[in-house]
């Protein structure tokens, strides 16, 4: 990472800090401030956020979709095609079990 680059990092770290009133924190980066040549001020310097500050630092926003409703299972407990008593298993998510003997050990295969 370059230094600018850090200055720029170290200076929204500290604007945060400044709003929260974290006194302990500023002192700690105005610290490391001084290590990479920049001088801190007693007041916040410009928005590193703010138009001009370092280019390429907020990603695009990204274009999200819903999924269609499913119809799996009716209030009655019914499968979507109707017949009572067969109901759907809920898909299972991640990663398959091991699988365990009685006493809950892993079988090695």
């Amino acid at each position: 990472m370059s230094d600018e680059r850090m200055v720029a990092a170290l200076l929204r770290e500290r604007a945060g800090y400044l709003r929260r009133g974290d006194e302990d924190r500023v002192a700690q980066v105005d610290a490391q401030l001084r290590h990479y040549g920049h001088n801190p001020g007693p007041e916040p310097g410009p928005d590193p956020d703010a138009p001009g500050g370092p280019a390429g630092r907020q990603a695009p926003p990204q274009e999200t979709t819903t999924a269609p409703p499913q119809d799996t299972v009716t209030a009655q407990g019914d499968a979507p095609d109707g017949i009572p008593g067969e109901q759907e298993q809920p898909k299972r998510r991640g990663r398959p079990r091991k699988p365990r003997d009685a006493e809950g050990n892993i079988i090695r295969e």
